[in-house]
């Protein structure tokens, strides 16, 4: 049996092996054999397979809404209430859309020659689209392409959203605030209703008012 401290594991693994003594105390004085972690890969415990490169660092609680670092504005009281889509762009858009409607059960929506816009079950959406060069859209070439994917944007559904209350929330606090209504007309009265905006990582934020209510059958 393993004890918990560091010289008792030193020397239960040494009577095990000789060479395992030394490489113990190595794992001791670095940390790798925490003593009261319930995650030691040498455990007897369910989680005795894991090595300590892939201990889980995971939240063990429920979400507090706290943050470590001070707001950058005052919060907007926007509720985020669903995933309207992920645009991910892929070489071969075809290919790509077929590999996770077989793996994971993703429904596509039309071809619309360039990009196919398929429903994660009740989780949201995802715009699988071709980019990042190489064959675009899965026709045969002479030279194999080389094989790249990329996530363009993430689109969030919030609620409540006023076209005009938005913008005017974005702008205020120093981000930008550009429609978009997937070429449908003005944001006020146009179906599809968004904002594109820019995080401090300098990634591309779209803010829409779809939810799962009111997303396109």
């Amino acid at each position: 049996m393993v004890e918990r401290s560091g010289s008792s594991i030193t020397t239960a693994l040494a009577l095990a092996g000789g060479g395992l003594a030394r490489k113990s105390r190595a794992a001791v004085r670095h940390g790798w054999l925490a003593a009261a972690s319930p995650y030691c890969w040498y455990s007897r415990s369910p989680r005795s397979s894991r090595h300590p490169s892939a201990w889980p660092f995971r939240r063990q609680g429920s979400a507090n809404g706290k943050t470590s670092a001070p707001a950058p504005f005052e919060p907007t009281n926007w509720q985020t209430v669903w995933l309207d889509h992920i645009s991910f762009e892929v070489s071969n858009y075809k290919e790509t859309v077929a590999f996770y409607t077989a793996l994971l059960g993703w429904k596509p929506g039309t071809d619309e020659g360039s990009q196919n816009q398929c429903e994660i079950g009740d989780v949201g959406g995802i715009i699988i689209r071709r980019g990042g060069g190489g064959n675009r859209g899965g026709g045969a070439g002479t030279t194999p392409p080389a094989r790249r994917a990329g996530m363009g944007h993430i689109a969030f559904g919030i609620t409540p959203f006023d076209p005009d209350q938005v913008k005017m929330e974005l702008e205020k606090r120093g981000l930008t605030a550009s429609p978009d209504t997937g070429g449908r007309g003005d944001i006020h009265t146009a179906a599809y209703k968004s904002y594109h905006t820019t995080t401090p990582n300098g990634y591309n934020l779209q803010i829409s008012a779809t939810t799962r209510a009111n997303r396109a059958g």
